[in-house]
């Protein structure tokens, strides 16, 4: 009994932190003159950012906390994401990331370029926004950051096996949780025509280069079998269920009944044997 008290107090610290909103330290942000904090809910997230609702409703949106932050002569905008898991939030972050000028600057997760910094961390993905492009807006936004990250809690997605164990971890920095239609439109257009009407599945994509020439990792996991079949059958990957041969540069290796892992391009040879032998 005192046990199972002691895992109720837990999940509902957890759930009276998603609901309330993380404040400011006005003495961590340089320059402090205002904040005003906003949050929006399932059903209001349409009325905030419109269009790209759907994106984060996808993955699995529960609520988010803006912070319209006035600092330095300048208004900052903090956009605070709390996602359904830590995978949720890391996929979302995952998609967004473009054109890194620094990566781990804050935490494990983020992305820092002039204009935005980006970061996920345990189910919440933090984008602040720098309006002046400059290094004193970059020293402001990295206070509103580093100030939100402090409070939140830390665990991490749980990565597949086979980009653990295959890659070193500055490689992993592209890595891309892809889930659903929109997952795979705004993530990895390029495997959009694989998946067709397909929109019960995640896919964990990671582009590599060897020799300068790129090639594709991924373990994709569908919600059932059929849908798994499915994409084996459009693809014309029948043959590949069983085989190891290669179709229109791509190389399929099946994980029981909802689980593939795919590769596509001149993957190592070392890989190959790998996932050949019935690793990961």
């Amino acid at each position: 009994m005192r046990l199972f008290k002691l895992v109720l107090l837990i999940l509902l610290a957890g759930t009276a932190f998603a609901q309330q909103t993380p404040a400011l330290d006005p003495d961590s942000i340089p320059g402090f003159v205002s904040v005003n904090v906003r949050q929006f809910g399932n059903e209001e997230l349409w009325g905030y950012i419109n269009g790209g609702a759907d994106l984060y409703l996808e993955y699995g949106f529960e609520e988010i906390h803006v912070f319209d932050v006035k600092a330095s002569n300048l208004d900052f905008k903090a956009d605070l994401y709390c996602m359904k898991s830590a995978a949720a939030a890391y996929g979302i972050y995952s998609i967004a990331r473009f054109r890194c000028r620094a990566s781990g600057t804050l935490t494990h997760h983020d992305c820092l370029t002039p204009y935005q910094y980006i970061a996920a961390k345990g189910k919440y993905y933090l984008s602040v926004s720098n309006p002046a492009g400059n290094a004193e807006g970059e020293r402001v936004m990295l206070a509103i950051a580093g100030d939100l990250l402090a409070r939140l809690p830390g665990e991490e997605a749980e990565v597949p096996g086979i980009f653990k164990a295959e890659f070193q971890d500055s490689d992993l920095r592209d890595l891309k949780l892809v889930t659903g239609r929109l997952g795979i439109q705004n993530g990895f257009v390029r495997w959009d025509a694989l998946f067709g009407d397909l929109s019960s599945f995640e896919a964990w994509i990671l582009t590599v280069k060897a020799d300068g020439k790129p090639y594709y990792v991924a373990e994709i996991r569908f919600n059932d079998g059929a849908d798994r079949e499915k994409f084996i059958q459009q693809n014309g990957f029948a043959g590949l269920a069983t085989s190891t041969e290669e179709v229109n540069v791509f190389r399929l290796f099946s994980r029981g009944q909802n689980r593939l892992l795919l590769t596509e391009g001149a993957a190592p040879a070392t890989l190959l044997e790998n996932l050949e032998k019935g690793l990961y």
